[in-house]
C-alpha cells in the first residue's frame, strides 16, 4: 500500500508518496517515490482527496509494471530516442530531418515532463505552426547580379564554389538561375565571392505559414518519440495518438503529356551524351535523381537490357555527398528500351575514352 508523508518546506506544503514493490537484486526493498505539490486556493479536504487519488494511481502503475520517470522532460527524452534510432541504423538523412524538426518542437513543448504532456499541448503547438511568420528564417535571398559571370571572372566552377560554401552544387545552380535561397547560404556565397550580401542579393520576405505536410511531419516525430516512451513504460499512453494534427491534402499527380515528352527528347538530342543519357534514364525509369547518380556499371545487365537500382547518392551539410541505400531500401530491376541501352553503350565508350585520356586506367 502507498504511504503518504506531509512535508513542510520553505516553499510550502508538499506530499511525498512512497510505494514499495518487490525486492532489488541485493535483497533490499524496491521503493518508488512521487511528490505532490498542491496548488494554492484549494481546501484541506480537496488536498486530501487529490493526494489519495494520486497515491492510488501511482501504486496501480507500479504494481502493473509501469515505472514512471517524472523528472524526464520531453526534450531530454527526444535526444535519447534520436540517438537510439541513429545507433540502430536509421538513415542519416532521416536523423538530420528529425533534428531540424526539433528546432521548433523543443521551444514549444521541450520543457514539459513526459508524464505531463497531453493532447491539448500538441494541438496548441500545431495551431501555432499554422500561423504566419513561424518559419525560422523570415527572409529568402535572390541574386540581383549575374552570379555565373562573377564566377567566370574569379575563375570559379560551380563545384568549387559549392565546396567553398559547403553547400550542394544544385544550390549554386539555383542561385545562378535566380531562384530564392536561404539567407545564410546567400551570406556564405557573398563571402566566397568577396561581395557584401546586400549588394549581391535582394531579400524577399518569406512570411508564408508552414504547409500541412510540414506540420504533419512535426506530429509524426512527436508520435515516434512518445511511442518509444510508451514502449519503455514511461507514459501510460501516447498523447500524439489522441491529438488532432492538420489533415493532409491529396495532390493530383503532375505528369508530362506525350507532346511534352517528345519535346524533351528532341531537345536532349542537342545536349552532350552524358546529359542526353540522364534525361533518357529519367524518362524511361521514373527513378529519383540520386538513384540515377548512384547507378554503377556493375548494375547494368547488357544481355537482358536491365539495370539494378539499389543505391542512391545524397547530400548532407555535415557529410557532403555520400552513398546510401534507396529511400525504400527495396532493390528494383528495370528493363530499359533499346534506344536507352544504345545511349548507355555510347556513353560507356565516351566514359572509357575519358578514363584513358586522364590516365585513370590500371
Amino acid at each position: 500500500m502507498a504511504s503518504i508523508r506531509k512535508i513542510l518546506g520553505k516553499n510550502g506544503v508538499s506530499y511525498k508518496i512512497t510505494v514499495t514493490h518487490g525486492l532489488k537484486s541485493d535483497g533490499s526493498q524496491n521503493r518508488k517515490y512521487k511528490t505532490y505539490n498542491p496548488p494554492s486556493g484549494i481546501t484541506e479536504r480537496q488536498i486530501e482527496k487529490e493526494v489519495n487519488r494520486i497515491a492510488y494511481d501511482f501504486e496501480r502503475e507500479i504494481t502493473q509494471g509501469f515505472a514512471a520517470d517524472n523528472r524526464q522532460t520531453f526534450s531530454q527524452y527526444a535526444e535519447y530516442v534520436i540517438d537510439l534510432k541513429e545507433r540502430n541504423g536509421n538513415k542519416h538523412r532521416t536523423i538530420v530531418r528529425y533534428r531540424e524538426l526539433l528546432k521548433r518542437i523543443i521551444p514549444a513543448i521541450g520543457h514539459i515532463k513526459l508524464q505531463d504532456l497531453h493532447p491539448q499541448h500538441l494541438n496548441n503547438f500545431y495551431k501555432n505552426l499554422e500561423e504566419k511568420g513561424i518559419r525560422g528564417h523570415a527572409y529568402k535571398a535572390k541574386a540581383k547580379m549575374d552570379i555565373s559571370a562573377l564566377m567566370s571572372e574569379k575563375k570559379l566552377t560551380r563545384a568549387a564554389l559549392a565546396l567553398a560554401c559547403k553547400v550542394s552544387a544544385s544550390t549554386i545552380t539555383k542561385t545562378c538561375k535566380g531562384e530564392t535561397i536561404d539567407i545564410k547560404t546567400a551570406e556564405t556565397i557573398g563571402t566566397a565571392l568577396g561581395i557584401p550580401v546586400d549588394k549581391l542579393f535582394i531579400l524577399i520576405n518569406n512570411n508564408k505559414p508552414l504547409s500541412n505536410k510540414t506540420i504533419y511531419e512535426h506530429h509524426q516525430l512527436i508520435h515516434t518519440i512518445l511511442s518509444q516512451a510508451e514502449k519503455e513504460m514511461l507514459v501510460q499512453f501516447n498523447a500524439a495518438t489522441k491529438a488532432t494534427p492538420p489533415k493532409l491534402k491529396n495532390k493530383e499527380a503532375d505528369a508530362f503529356t506525350n507532346e511534352e515528352l517528345e519535346k524533351i527528347v528532341k531537345c536532349s538530342n542537342n545536349e552532350p551524351i552524358k546529359w542526353k543519357l540522364v534525361i533518357h534514364l529519367f524518362l524511361a525509369t521514373g527513378c529519383r535523381r540520386g538513384e540515377i547518380a548512384g547507378l554503377k556499371w556493375d548494375r547494368i545487365y547488357w544481355d537482358s537490357s536491365e539495370i539494378k537500382i539499389d543505391t542512391t547518392l545524397l547530400y548532407a551539410a555535415d557529410k557532403g555527398v555520400y552513398e546510401d541505400t534507396t529511400k525504400t531500401t527495396n532493390t528494383r530491376y528495370i528493363t530499359l528500351p533499346e534506344q536507352t541501352m544504345m545511349l548507355l553503350s555510347e556513353y560507356k565508350t565516351w566514359y572509357d575514352d575519358l578514363r584513358v585520356n586522364n590516365g585513370d586506367v590500371k
